[in-house]
């Protein structure tokens, strides 16, 4: 009741209200207004504009994929930049500017936008397939063969994807799974795969051991397209492995080489100097003979085990002092990791003797990891460890002899790289670093340099080569060998090499050569600093494999 009459009471209060608010509501509405309009306009125009953006890329993709199929990429490369601009959600428009950058082999940048395109149309075979065979092409094998693994995967009878893969397998040095995807790839495809499936079987087979079913394969390759460059190819493959009947198996070989020099300063060779008398003004002619023979013991799938044995010796015509020998024996284990990547370890021993006095004897090992990179060439990082223990008498005064103990740990580490610019040019070099810790303070130094050099085939058979060479030691001491006078600064020295070389086969098996090196040690301590000339004319007959 109480609650009812409250309700009559505020009845007209209420009314009253609304009358008092209807105004203003009317006013904020009809101040709203334009400004709905104007954000629905707004809207409007956004959608608009995204939707001709859209539009524009899908109209540029079209026309750089007319021009890609008349074998036009670089032209359609500047309108697949743009499409993907105004589309970057565009798969299509990401997968083509992809595969024309496989096609300008630019491989490295044709990655970013294969990424895109496989992440932006994930079911895709074709993304898949290209993303993989670029990043085969720059390296990344384990990626490649995952990407390809995908297409495959997406499109079981895709021919490329599983030649491509095969390759990937085969640098991953699963050589099984590799001759079975060329040997799936030649028979969905054979016109387009090959020759190239049955020639990679036949290197996959190789690094298994089987010498029927890589002798099968690469005669194939023959048969297939005889006098191509894939014959050519097959056929040095089986020479170099030694899978023609009969004579597949270890490997053996053995070279000599004989010739005349002319040394401008002897004295420099292997001396412990202590007066500036003693190095310089020394010329003379020289006889050399040099000797090397290796013997592949096993070869069993991937790994490889042999010996190998070098000689030197050279005796000059006057300074006989300064006659040399050197012999050298090692022991290499080889492991492939894939077609052409492999890791060798190689321990070592050797001496050298001057005019028959012992002078040094090292123990240590070489290792080695090769491995290709595509079109970028062949690199090999490696490592070099000996203990040198110098025989030699260490010259007086007694109170030096600790500080001149030559004896000590060689360390050199370093990588090659092997870049052929064209079939008769081929381009290689690298930096290198030295650490020698020596039981005598004397010898004590940190190196790092470089090397570059070329090998060019000529005319006529000459072929020649090229070699620049420089290293930067900073030894950790004053030299004790200083001359009267002679600041004691802490000894450094830049020693620069040339080395050219010019040769011609004469007869099968048999090449004459002329060979010139030059040294300059640019040293801070006189003893030291020395220039040296080396010319000779050399017969080199090799045997073997």
């Amino acid at each position: 009741m109480k609650r009812q009459l409250v309700q009559i009471l505020l009845l007209p209060i209420r009314q009253a209200v609304q009358v008092f608010l209807l105004p203003i509501r009317q006013a904020v509405q009809v101040f709203l207004l334009p400004i709905r309009q104007a954000v629905q306009i707004l809207l409007l125009l956004v959608v608009a504009s995204s939707a001709g953006a859209a539009d524009e890329g899908l109209v540029l993709r079209a026309q750089a994929a007319q021009l890609a199929t008349a074998g036009r990429c670089d032209a359609a490369l500047p309108l697949l930049e743009e499409a993907r601009k105004r589309s970057p959600e565009d798969a299509p428009a990401a997968l083509l500017q992809g595969q024309c950058l496989l096609h300008a082999k630019r491989y490295q940048d044709a990655l970013e936008p294969l990424r895109d395109a496989v992440r932006l149309a994930p079911d895709s075979a074709d993304a898949a397939l290209h993303l993989g065979m670029a990043e085969y092409h720059v390296g990344d094998s384990s990626a490649a063969e995952a990407s390809l693994a995908r297409a495959e995967q997406l499109e079981p009878d895709n021919a490329q994807a599983a030649l491509y893969r095969g390759l990937a397998l085969l640098d991953l040095a699963r050589e099984e799974e590799a001759a079975d995807r060329f040997d799936h790839a030649s028979r969905i495809d054979t016109a387009n795969m090959e020759p190239m499936a049955s020639y990679y079987a036949g290197l996959a087979h190789q690094s298994l051991g089987r010498a029927a079913e890589a002798e099968a394969a690469l005669r194939r390759v023959s048969a297939l397209a005889p006098g191509s460059e894939w014959d050519r190819q097959a056929e040095a493959a089986l020479a170099a492995a030694q899978v023609a009947p009969q004579t597949y198996g270890t490997r053996r070989w053995f070279v000599a080489q004989g010739g005349l020099a002319y040394d401008s300063n002897v004295a420099l060779v292997g001396t412990d100097v202590t007066s500036p008398d003693v190095i310089s003004g020394k010329s003379d002619g020289r006889g050399e003979w040099a000797l090397e023979g290796g013997l592949e013991l096993f070869r069993d799938g991937q790994w490889s085990a042999g010996v190998l044995a070098n000689y030197f010796g050279s005796a000059y015509f006057r300074e006989y002092e300064f006659d040399e020998t050197y012999v050298n024996a090692s022991f290499w284990l080889e492991r492939r990791l894939g077609s052409d990547s492999f890791i060798r370890f190689q321990p070592m021993f050797g001496t050298i003797y001057y005019d028959e006095e012992d002078y040094l004897r090292f123990y240590g090992f070489r290792a080695d990891y090769l491995h290709p990179w595509g079109s970028a060439g062949t690199g090999n990082f490696w490592l070099r460890y000996a203990y040198n223990d110098y025989l030699y008498p260490i010259a007086p005064p007694p109170e030096e002899k600790s500080f001149r103990n030559r004896d000590g740990n060689d360390v050199w580490f370093g990588y090659d790289h092997s870049y052929e610019v064209t079939s008769s040019t081929l381009l290689e070099g690298g930096p290198l670093g030295r650490y020698y810790d020596a039981e005598g303070k004397e010898w004590d130094l940190r190196g790092f340099g470089g090397w570059i050099g070329v090998t060019q085939h000529l005319p006529a058979k000459f072929a020649g080569e090229l070699e620049f060479f420089f290293e930067h030691d900073r030894y950790e001491h004053r030299s004790s060998f200083l001359l009267p006078g002679e600041s004691s600064k802490k000894r450094r020295d830049n020693l620069f090499r040339i080395r050219a070389v010019i040769e011609r086969p004469i007869v099968k098996d048999v090449i004459a050569s002329v060979i010139w090196t030059y040294w300059n040690n640019d040293s801070n301590t006189d003893v030291f600093n020395y220039q040296r000339h080396v010319v000779g004319a050399y017969i080199t007959v090799a045997f073997g494999d």
